[in-house]
């Protein structure tokens, strides 16, 4: 008999979790998710800006030409706050709810030392994804990005009942920056 792996079980858990989840659209809750995506958005534009300004930084004429020839910059979003779980799930939960998440989802932001995206290219490729769960009147006039699409309803990994406890400061940035060029 062949089992079943603790991936394949955690999948399922997650999805089934997901499948059973109830959100009801008061307007207290539209409210609330309205202004989530507006803050993870706000963290976003804040990871760009941090990007821009390390490359502005590296690309300064007091920076030895050796570091600023060849850098590349990466930074990235995710939802950290699982430790102490949020009233929808419990910290073990939402840990296998972060491992299942495709974060490649969420935008990254890179720059190179030839380049930078601009921040629509970086951030807003597709911006209308009002579409399955978010397709709604009340959110007509709400722009619902690719990532908070992906995030809430492709992935199904967390719900709107999750978000409805979630903070923009529960989403971290990670930037690293690496040198390629010559030997100092």
């Amino acid at each position: 008999m062949i089992g079943i792996n603790s991936e394949t079980k955690k999948e399922k858990i997650i999805h089934e979790r997901w499948q059973k989840s109830k959100f009801e659209w008061t307007p207290e809750n539209t409210k609330r998710i309205i202004d989530v995506i507006n803050g993870i958005d706000v963290k976003v534009n804040q990871m760009y800006d941090a990007v821009l300004k390390t490359k502005n930084f590296l690309d300064a004429q007091n920076v030895p030409y050796a570091i600023k020839k060849d850098y590349d910059i990466v930074a990235d979003l995710t939802f950290e706050r699982f430790e102490d779980g949020i009233p929808t799930a419990d910290s073990k939960t939402l840990e296998m709810i972060y491992d299942a998440t495709p974060w490649k989802a969420m935008p990254g932001v890179r720059a190179t030392s030839d380049r930078m995206p601009s921040r629509s290219n970086a951030l807003y490729l597709d911006l209308n994804w009002n579409i399955e769960l978010f397709d709604r009147p009340e959110l007509a006039q709400v722009k619902i990005p690719y990532y908070i699409h992906m995030l809430f309803v492709d992935s199904h990994t967390y719900t709107l009942n999750d978000m409805l406890y979630m903070e923009p400061s529960d989403f971290s940035i990670g930037m690293n920056v690496s040198f390629c060029g010559d030997e100092l």
